[in-house]
């Protein structure tokens, strides 16, 4: 009997782990779009006249456009005035490797400086940024674990934290029920097998309650740490009430030499 109460517990802990990782292989694998899109990798080239400018957008959700913009500045901090650009945007998804080029000559540009490239997304399909302190967001969580974290680091997958939080309380529940009936009925059985077996069955239900309960206890502290630990981004986004600039991610002022004589 002790051992088929240990192989009965050692499958019932398999499947709670295996759980547990295919739960964190889901929020991780959802994380990366939850975070604020931003502008990386800024580079551009001088090639026949033309500024050919490369950048990647990152972060963004698959669905999500946005419209660039491109301020070019010289040295002396001055902005150039670039009207004649093309490539991507307008309308631009994520993606690595966009393009916009500067047709220099056509703007009648003509001098010798060094130059500076900023480029801007500005999101397209943004709603209104609801800004949550941390006091908020663990009462938010409590209700429902991975509704305040969500809303502090804008990660949405986060919600599913509270369908497995619930989902191992309520299992926890259903066990225990199961557990004071086989317990109840190993008391009212007369035939000796028949006791030892449901009071082995009564054992793992028992021994399951905990688990699960644990591991629903786990789902909240999980919660609480992301709150207290992680950047509360919705404190730290600022943006234009008109255009709702996302992201305004200062390139890495990168230099050109331009001698266009």
């Amino acid at each position: 009997m002790l051992l088929n109460l240990s192989i009965s517990m050692a499958t019932l802990l398999k499947k709670a782990i295996l759980l547990q990782c295919f739960v964190m292989l889901f929020l991780l694998s959802n994380a990366q779009y939850g975070t604020l899109a931003e502008v990386k990798n800024v580079n551009f080239e001088l090639v026949n006249n033309k500024v050919i400018i490369t950048y990647d957008l990152l972060y963004a959700k698959p669905n999500d456009t946005f419209d660039i913009d491109v301020e070019i500045y010289s040295s002396a901090n001055h902005k150039i005035d670039a009207q004649s650009i093309e490539g991507d945007f307008v309308d631009v998804k994520r993606g690595r490797k966009k393009q916009i080029t500067w047709h220099i000559a056509e703007d009648f540009i003509n001098f010798e400086d060094n130059i500076f490239v900023i480029v801007t997304a500005y999101h397209k399909n943004h709603k209104d940024i609801n800004r949550v302190n941390r006091i908020d967001a663990i009462w938010k969580s409590t209700l429902w674990p991975g509704w305040g974290s969500a809303q502090t680091t804008f990660n949405k997958s986060n919600y599913v934290k509270g369908v497995f939080g619930y989902g191992f309380l309520v299992s926890s529940g259903f066990l225990y029920e199961s557990y004071k009936r086989k317990n109840h009925g190993s008391y009212h059985v007369a035939d000796p097998d028949d006791r030892q077996r449901l009071s082995t069955e009564a054992d793992i239900y028992r021994i399951s309650t905990f688990v699960t309960l644990g591991a629903a206890g786990l789902i909240w502290l999980w919660d609480y740490t992301e709150i207290l630990f992680t950047p509360n981004i919705s404190k730290k986004i600022k943006f234009d009430f008109e255009t709702r600039n996302i992201n305004n991610n200062l390139a890495p002022m990168l230099s050109l030499k331009m001698n266009l004589k």
